[in-house]
């Protein structure tokens, strides 16, 4: 839930905390930060299946694709309900989330004996139709673009037929764009988010390399090491994405100045988002983090790979 004081009490709250000579840099970060609209409004959505019929010649009222989200946030189902399609509820894959839907693929690996009863909930895998995975923002595409690798090792081993696989984005950067190109066959977004929004790209000025790098670099510093406590989330993302310095530009490395009307991305650079434990700081455009990255919440990308890798290794490959 954001936080319900004003932004410019945050922000004076803050400035208590902060070293005098890195308030004005706050400032100007917080002051420049870009407010997007919440992304799946209906025109979005209506553009995307435009931009897949335009351009992909999949028209889904044919019933001629598989549709999944890539998280569990309720764009698969806007889409259908923007676009007026039919069968948005039908199952005829277990899941409408491709992350579970590479759980149960990887499980329908482990054990002989129940491998069959899998393989059951699996069969449209075996139909010739292209995999659409609709996404609502993407920043640095690591994600996604992991989950589409590892769906096809995973179509690879339970025998199924080479997909194609398109990634449907309403809002991504041209970053996040490249690298999904390398992995899905066609990849389809409506609005990209401009890389001068990023305090690693010449076209931004707050560029690291420009004037008012050194500053930025000493904020980001002095928020790590002052305010980052130990056990605290942006700790728990640190270690479990094998990133340290997620807690100096934010997830990807990328310290974007971006918020939305409802939440932030974790992409951003965590002075703008992120709230310690303690509450001495308040963010000024919080965070409602979607993973807790505790050690007793199951965090299923990594042993997916685990039980892939395993898999191909056994198999000699």
């Amino acid at each position: 839930m954001r936080n319900q004081l004003p932004i410019n009490e945050r922000v004076a709250k803050n400035l208590k905390l902060i070293p005098k000579n890195l308030h004005g840099i706050y400032g100007e970060l917080i002051e420049n930060t870009l407010i997007l609209p919440d992304t799946g409004n209906n025109s979005e959505y209506v553009e995307l299946y435009k931009l897949l019929s335009d351009k992909i010649g999949i028209y889904l009222s044919n019933s001629n694709a598989c549709i999944f989200e890539h998280d569990s946030s309720g764009v698969r189902t806007q889409f259908f309900r923007e676009n007026k399609l039919d069968g948005r509820i039908d199952v005829s894959i277990p899941f409408h989330n491709v992350t579970n839907l590479i759980q149960l693929m990887a499980l329908s690996l482990c054990s002989a004996d129940t491998r069959m009863e899998y393989r059951k909930l699996l069969n449209p895998l075996y139909e010739d139709i292209p995999f659409i995975i609709l996404a609502d923002q993407v920043f640095s595409g690591n994600s996604l673009a992991g989950d589409c690798d590892a769906l096809r090792h995973l179509l690879d081993l339970v025998g199924a037929p080479p997909k194609k696989i398109i990634a449907a984005v309403c809002r991504g950067t041209n970053a996040g764009i490249e690298l999904l190109c390398k992995f899905f066959d066609s990849v389809i977004v409506v609005e990209c988010i401009p890389d001068s929004m990023s305090v690693f790209s010449d076209k931004s000025k707050f560029f690291l390399l420009g004037s008012k790098g050194n500053e930025i670099r000493s904020l980001a510093k002095w928020f790590r090491k002052n305010l980052v406590p130990i056990g605290g989330l942006l700790e728990r993302m640190e270690i479990t994405l094998k990133d340290p310095e997620i807690g100096l530009w934010g997830v990807g490395h990328d310290g974007w100045l971006i918020t939305t009307s409802s939440n932030t991305p974790n992409n951003s650079m965590p002075f703008l988002w992120y709230t310690p434990e303690d509450g001495k700081y308040v963010a000024p455009f919080p965070r409602v983090s979607s993973r807790l990255y505790r050690n007793d919440v199951w965090n299923i990308r990594p042993l997916l790979w685990d039980i892939i890798e395993k898999t191909f290794s056994c198999r000699g490959e």
